[in-house]
């Protein structure tokens, strides 16, 4: 489960803000709606990055504990995201919690607390609506190196939460919160599949199950309006690129800095049709976020931060990346 556990990174070492900006903070002009926006996790940050200029600013900071796994709910006015406490010499608990707060960090409140010492509460998603979640519960014991793990439905107004599936992990969410993916299967025979469903969990079914021609699934997400799911995954036992140009010609060296195998961009609908390599990257666990208009996918990784266009899979770098980061669609910029 190492592939699924991200290291965390100090927003001193968020290169690729300062690559996309002169870092000069602007403000839209009287009566222009917000620019969209890109957000990062660091270092007990959240930062929000606008585009297509690139200023940057720290939305959530906090002193000494860690955030990470940042969301943006379905109406734009609040996020949800996971916390570590600070740390503290002879601490044996690293438990981690789940966090809501308003889309410009304000109002932070405790929503979902984990139940035993070193259980991880990670990943939290919103639903249509924007008053319920999913989260990753991550338990302690382990089925052949694979970390235990459930998706709960949490309802954050009254408090009530019920285990929406069993053995799985890395939930996702489309813009409207109506579409969900997630990883399941059994641990035991080494399988693996990417799950997709209504929030409701009616639908559920095998979207992509792993093969010997691709699996070792990293993050997916589904786009905007749910057709489509952007899919990081690689070659079993493809961890050098000439075992890799079995099936892709690469133009990109794979990095020495991943503890993975190289994972390229893949492109699904959500009917199961139409599976193909949107573009080649051989990066370590990299994180999606969709343009609102489902145009555009930006990936970051090792490599950098990318905008991939769906259509025609032409990659643009638009600055230095990061080990094991994490972006997310920020929908509107909070001024």
């Amino acid at each position: 489960m190492a592939k699924h556990v991200r290291a965390v990174w100090l927003l001193g070492s968020l290169i690729l803000l300062g690559a996309c900006s002169s870092g000069k903070q602007t403000s839209p002009s009287a009566g222009q709606a917000p620019p969209d926006s890109l957000l990062f996790t660091g270092q007990g940050e959240v930062v929000q990055m606008t585009l297509p200029a690139g200023d940057r600013k720290v939305v959530v900071h906090l002193d000494g504990a860690t955030v990470f796994d940042v969301a943006v709910s379905p109406d734009g006015a609040q996020l949800a995201f996971a916390r570590a406490a600070k740390f503290e010499t002879g601490r044996t608990d690293f438990g981690t919690d789940i966090y809501v707060s308003g889309r410009d960090g304000s109002n932070q409140r405790l929503v979902a607390t984990h139940s035993f010492p070193n259980e991880l509460l990670r990943w939290p998603v919103w639903l249509a609506g924007s008053q319920s979640l999913f989260f990753q519960v991550q338990g302690v014991t382990a089925v052949n190196g694979v970390p235990v793990s459930r998706i709960d439905l949490l309802d954050v107004a009254s408090g009530r939460r019920s285990v929406f599936v069993a053995d799985a992990r890395l939930p996702a969410t489309s813009e409207d919160g109506r579409t969900v993916v997630y990883q399941s299967g059994d641990p035991t025979a080494g399988q693996d599949a990417i799950w997709i469903s209504d929030a409701a969990g009616a639908s559920k079914r095998p979207l992509l199950q792993a093969s010997a021609n691709l699996g070792s699934f990293g993050n997916a997400a589904p786009s905007p309006d749910g057709s489509q799911v952007v899919i990081g995954a690689a070659v079993p036992g493809a961890n050098s690129a000439p075992g890799r140009r079995a099936l892709v010609t690469l133009p990109l060296p794979i990095s020495g800095n991943r503890d993975g195998l190289p994972e390229d961009m893949w492109l699904i609908r959500s009917d199961g049709s139409g599976l193909r390599l949107l573009a080649p990257f051989a990066e370590d666990l990299p994180t999606f976020a969709w343009s609102a208009d489902g145009k555009n996918v930006y990936l970051l990784g090792v490599t950098g931060l990318w905008q991939v266009d769906v259509a025609t899979g032409e990659k643009r770098r638009l600055g230095d990346g990061i080990f094991h980061g994490q972006v997310v669609w920020g929908g509107r910029a909070s001024e």
